[in-house]
């Protein structure tokens, strides 16, 4: 795991070492029954504050002799009687094969000890094809893959310490700590991106990126596909074009819809394009009949998707392909809300939730499968731009925003479906509010929120209803383009902090786990 150290300078200090009498520490002793070399080949160590789960350090040893011992010295920011949880893990190829947590404080003196013992890796059943919990694959042939088989639960199922928790890859009994990886350059620098994971067709497993602001200030209609460790490669539009839709179809292919066009700012109806991610070409299409939009978002439905938001206002259009195969699509004008909104998501009942929006409203509308609008739950306080996230179990939350008074806001709501009516209920608090946020869920519960310009972020877990703040980018930027990719984060684009710069720069946010 890279260190922290840079911001644990004025908190904590770590030395490994034997013991010693630290003025304030909390001695550190990790010991178990594991062969170094052969049952793991790194032994990582983080520290958090034990109050809000605030990351303080994190340091690994390649296959150490057990035990090793570590003093945790006190420093401006963690004074004598400071708690501490610590948590040991040990690693083979990357994954997490032992852990073990605990938690101590700061003593003067002789200082208190904390020891961890790392439990055995338990041996294989005998006999008989076993399920792998971490390959995406069946293996047992009984229809479960990973942790949703029964089989898997509680088995490590990823690194960074996650286990497989009711069906689903997390962490026991706490949220995510994100580990960054080495920020990779050279894409086009442009800030106010869309990021799009594909997980289906020839691209599946990279990132398309577009639209945007470029270093020069005006729209790019530039479009890349990035494939992790593999290439970076671009697509010529037919028509370039800024605030476009981007709809991955069922084969993998990329439709773009509406926008304005680059440089001219032309608003007449743009035609569809069907991006060949296999071939990088771009084919036009048509829609029928013809619609201007832009800046619209989208929420995928069975037969094609609900445009909605953006130059769109209170409308909501459902797009739908003409005909099997071909390249024209069909638009019909269904219903009209009664709030101009920017986010939706589908609950567990097949309803559409729609709640905030561009301007603050207490209001939320449910769209009913057959086109109906009802009024949803009130909110406690009217929003503006908060982020709307899908969650297990067909819920979904609602994070960050501007209230009445323009003030960012700190509280979190959960929405579930319980029979003909949907219930809202408060869900944490974030550590610091985030009016502007912009957040990703990760399929498992996770949701990584951050501020658009980039001062803070924080991380939600869905079965703990807790929030800690996350890991800061390598190279902090705002209007970051954010999209979840086999389980990771990547995160590119934006306008760094420091200098003002447009950057060209794209990294992976690993999830691991906190106590």
């Amino acid at each position: 795991m890279p260190s922290l150290r840079a911001a644990l300078a004025a908190l904590l200090v770590l030395v490994v070492a034997g013991c010693r009498e630290p003025q304030a520490g909390l001695h550190v002793e990790i010991d178990g029954p594991l062969v170094p070399g052969t049952d793991f080949d790194r032994l990582s160590l983080v520290a958090y504050l034990a109050d809000d789960g605030t990351p303080l350090y994190s340091d690994s040893l390649d296959a150490p002799d057990l035990p090793v011992s570590f003093n945790l010295l006190s420093g401006p920011g963690t004074p004598e009687g400071t708690k501490v949880e610590v948590l040991a893990s040990a690693e083979r190829a990357g994954e997490v094969v032992s852990a073990a947590r605990g938690t101590g404080v700061l003593r003067r003196g002789e200082g208190e000890t904390l020891r961890l013992t790392l439990p055995a890796i338990p041996a294989a059943p005998d006999g008989g094809i076993v399920e792998v919990c971490d390959d995406r694959v069946d293996d047992d042939g009984d229809g479960l893959a990973d942790c949703a088989d029964p089989d898997c639960e509680a088995s490590v199922c990823g690194s960074g310490g996650r286990r497989c928790v009711m069906g689903a890859c997390g962490c026991p009994g706490g949220a995510p700590l994100g580990v960054w990886w080495t920020p990779v350059s050279g894409f086009a620098a442009r800030s106010g991106a869309q990021a799009i994971a594909l997980d289906k067709g020839p691209a599946a497993g990279a990132v398309l990126l577009a639209g945007g602001t470029g270093a020069d200030g005006q729209p790019t209609g530039v479009v890349e596909l990035y494939r992790p460790g593999i290439a970076l490669q671009t697509i010529t539009l037919q028509v370039a074009r800024t605030d476009a839709t981007f709809l991955v179809t069922d084969d993998g292919s990329v439709l773009v819809a509406g926008g304005v066009t680059v440089p001219a700012g032309d608003r007449d109806p743009l035609p569809i394009e069907v991006l060949d991610l296999g071939s990088l070409q771009s084919t036009e299409g048509a829609l029928v009949p013809e619609l201007a939009f832009s800046d619209a978002r989208a929420l995928k439905q069975a037969d094609g998707w609900l445009l909605f938001g953006g130059s769109l206002g209170a409308d909501v259009v459902a797009l739908r392909p003409l005909d099997a195969g071909s390249p024209a699509w069909s638009q019909q004008k269904r219903v009209t809300l009664a709030r101009a909104r920017s986010a939706a998501v589908r609950l567990a009942d097949g309803r559409v939730l729609f709640a905030s929006g561009p301007t603050a409203t207490e209001l939320t509308e449910l769209l009913s499968e057959e086109g109906e609008v009802a009024i949803g739950p009130g909110l406690p306080v009217a929003l503006a731009g908060a982020a709307l996230l899908p969650l297990p179990g067909g819920a979904a939350l609602l994070v960050g925003g501007e209230g009445p008074d323009g003030e960012g806001m700190t509280s979190a709501y959960v929405f579930s479906a319980q029979g003909e009516s949907v219930s809202l209920r408060l869900a944490g608090e974030l550590h610091q509010a985030i009016a502007d946020p912009v957040a990703v869920e990760l399929g498992n519960g996770w949701v990584y929120v951050e501020a658009r310009d980039g001062t803070a972020a924080e991380w939600f877990d869905f079965a703990s209803e807790r929030f800690v703040p996350a890991t800061p980018p390598p190279t902090p930027t705002s209007d970051a383009a954010l999209a979840v990719l086999g389980g990771r984060i990547f995160r590119a684009g934006g306008v760094r902090l420091g200098d003002g710069a447009v950057s060209d720069e794209g990294a992976f946010l690993e999830p691991a786990c906190a106590p």
